[in-house]
């Protein structure tokens, strides 16, 4: 089966890349992008980190510790699920007064970041509504610790971080506290930093120069078949065109390989070439990849069932089955 080896060494250096400029939020959303959020809040908090940031209540609810603070980034209405958050003492994300004053009506000593919408559509006040977010300074029973804003992506950003600033200028004379914008693909331009980055993408070794991959997807040979030219094979019924060894890999897309959310759920058939690494060598994919195994070309290479093979892979499409194993190699 699949094995994800993490090197907890390139996850710190990755890290400490983006702290150099200040303060950063690790994002443990999706299982702490693939690392394994709990592993990874407690390396980032020994490295001194105390504020994280996650996406659902339902990641907020198992994450919250009295160790460190964290942020529930997506806005939330139901009041079940928000007394939950807030007697675990969850910051919580607020886009409206409605909403605001509904967490204070709970009477709970709520912490809340103000979510504003520059652009991006998924959560937030609308810049142009400046008082709704005046008045929301003023009720009793609930403190604005920050106020944050999400870029679409690079291209966006100049025209989002302007609006957002603007909305900054005009509470100027309000406690906003923590102002943050930027994520893993922006954090590098100094322009957007304000007091914190949200990183998390970043920590696996994506999103800037400089970084490095933090996890590598391992399976092995579990079956080497010999056959023959003019046969046809796997899902793709491709036409073998000389005799072939042919190996059998125990990891397929289920494992998050051969996947890239970037570039659709099968790459493989818009790229028609895949590789994976035996000892170090490319071996082609023959054929698409079916959820558990996948056939590799091995023809004149020396390999046995058993060997190791290194998979491309989509870290974040990883799921939670296949086993992390952490080492600590600088």
């Amino acid at each position: 089966m699949a094995e994800l080896i993490i090197n907890t060494g390139a996850v710190l250096n990755n890290y400490r890349h983006y702290t150099a400029g200040g303060q950063v939020i690790p994002v443990l959303k999706s299982n702490g992008y693939g690392l394994g959020a709990q592993q990874l809040r407690g390396l980032l908090h020994r490295e001194g980190a105390t504020l994280f940031a996650c996406a659902t209540p339902e990641e907020a609810l198992r994450l919250a510790e009295p160790e460190s603070d964290l942020l529930l980034l997506s806005c939330i209405h139901d009041m079940t699920l928000l007394r939950a958050l807030l007697q675990r003492r969850v910051i919580v994300s607020v886009e409206s007064l409605a909403q605001a004053q509904a967490i204070d009506a709970l009477h709970m000593d709520a912490r809340v970041h103000l979510a504003v919408d520059t652009g991006f559509g998924r959560f937030g006040f609308p810049p142009d509504q400046l008082a709704q977010l005046r008045q929301v300074f003023a009720l009793e029973n609930l403190r604005v610790c920050g106020i944050f804003s999400h870029f679409r992506g690079p291209c966006a950003a100049p025209a989002q971080f302007t609006r957002f600033s603007q909305v900054l200028m005009e509470l100027e004379d309000c406690p906003v506290g923590l102002r943050h914008i930027a994520a893993s693909h922006t954090a590098d331009m100094p322009q957007y930093r304000l007091d914190a980055v949200r990183i998390g993408s970043g920590l696996t070794g994506c999103g800037a120069e400089g970084l490095e991959r933090a996890a590598t997807l391992q399976a092995t040979i579990c079956a080497l078949r010999r056959l023959h030219k003019g046969e046809r094979i796997g899902y793709g019924d491709t036409l073998l065109r000389r005799d072939s060894d042919i190996a059998v890999i125990n990891a397929g897309t289920a494992d998050g390989a051969f996947v890239y959310r970037y570039r659709g759920l099968r790459a493989f058939l818009q790229q028609r070439r895949q590789y994976v690494l035996v000892d170090g060598v490319q071996a082609p994919v023959i054929c698409p990849p079916g959820l558990t195994h996948t056939m590799v070309d091995v023809t004149g290479l020396d390999c046995h069932p058993g060997d190791t093979v290194t998979i491309p892979h989509d870290l974040v499409l990883t799921g939670d089955h296949v086993l992390r194993r952490y080492t600590e190699e600088a």
